[in-house]
């Protein structure tokens, strides 16, 4: 029988079924797998660079868990950091607590396009030991073209990255924006761009969190495991994400503003007046007394027992009745 030249394209059922291929594995577990390409996608200002400088940093430093899962597989990243400054980096590590070492290797600017891919190709080839890629965003190596970007150049644009990811065998976390406005039930189908997004990507990763709440959901749908959803808490004072199961204590119903009234209470001694805690703050009496009554309800605060018409953590249960600061301070204007 002659030999087509398809033979070398065809294999069968049985010979699929009769080998043995190996698990998946992971960088981070069950969420970032050691090969392919994952979108990451988040409105503007919600928190997606937080947690991807959290998220290289853990990688390609010390920590052993991300969001409350384990890091499978740790070694050098390269960050490409294209929205933001050295300086604003670094004042971002020092707020989230991140000591980033020699592993964490941190590009400001890239080339566009189909360049842009051919570039980051040659540095895998030179660097080999890159274990993950991080681009943010997607906006800077490309060229936007709103509803004039087809699927076709989508497709084509995203297809070489994932290729360029698999060829390595090497993570790339391309971050991008969701839009607007949506009329689709489907979360991901709010992903700035065409569809072809959801048919190239291997994994796609979903962070929504209202505005002035620290609470977060994290949409997940992969190639390599199953689709979910995760509950997570931005923590203001550190900036950083942190799961629901993890040891360290999230808040849920934390504000900006809340946790800047918890931040001058402790500042105050744990316990003061509303017009105290204003005058610290540079707010009007009256928004920090309603403020007061708010988080009263979620048990962040609460009235003094030993003092009237001051307020303390529910924990401080120091004696204040020496306190020099007169019960006449209690004034909501």
């Amino acid at each position: 029988m002659t030999e087509s030249k398809f033979d070398s394209l065809i294999t069968n059922g049985e010979i699929i079924m009769n080998t043995n291929y190996p698990p998946t594995k992971f960088i981070i577990e069950n969420l970032i797998p050691e090969i392919g390409l994952t979108i990451f996608a988040a409105k503007p200002k919600i928190g997606k660079s937080l947690c991807m400088t959290q998220l290289a940093c853990s990688v390609s430093g010390e920590s052993s868990q991300f969001l409350g899962l384990n890091v499978s597989k740790k070694g050098p990243v390269l960050y490409m950091a294209l929205e933001d400054t050295e300086a604003r980096l670094k004042t971002r590590f020092v707020k989230q607590n991140l000591y980033p070492n020699e592993n964490l290797k941190i590009v400001f600017n890239w080339t566009h396009d189909e360049k842009a891919v051919s570039d980051l190709d040659l540095f895998l080839e030179e660097h080999p030991e890159i274990i993950l890629v991080i681009v943010d965003t997607k906006a800077k190596i490309c060229e936007e073209q709103g509803l004039k970007n087809s699927y076709q150049e989508d497709y084509n644009f995203l297809g070489q990255i994932k290729k360029c990811a698999d060829k390595h065998g090497i993570a790339i976390i391309l971050v991008t924006h969701l839009r607007k406005r949506h009329d689709d039930e489907d979360v991901f189908s709010e992903i700035c761009g065409t569809s072809a997004i959801m048919g190239t990507a291997d994994s796609i990763m979903i962070l929504k969190r209202p505005r002035n709440q620290n609470r977060g959901i994290l949409s997940l749908t992969s190639r390599d495991f199953e689709e979910r959803e995760m509950e997570i808490y931005l923590d203001y004072e550190t900036l950083t994400w942190h799961s629901n199961g993890e040891s360290s204590t999230v808040i849920p119903n934390m504000t900006p503003e809340r946790q800047q009234i918890i931040t001058a209470l402790k500042e105050l001694g744990g316990v003061a007046t509303p017009k105290s805690i204003a005058s610290k703050l540079g707010k009007d009496n009256k928004v920090v007394g309603n403020l007061l009554s708010t988080m009263e309800k979620y048990g962040f605060v609460r009235k003094s027992n030993k003092v009237r018409g001051k307020w303390t953590l529910p924990d401080f249960d120091k004696d204040f009745s020496d306190s020099d600061e007169s019960e006449d301070d209690y004034v909501i204007e």
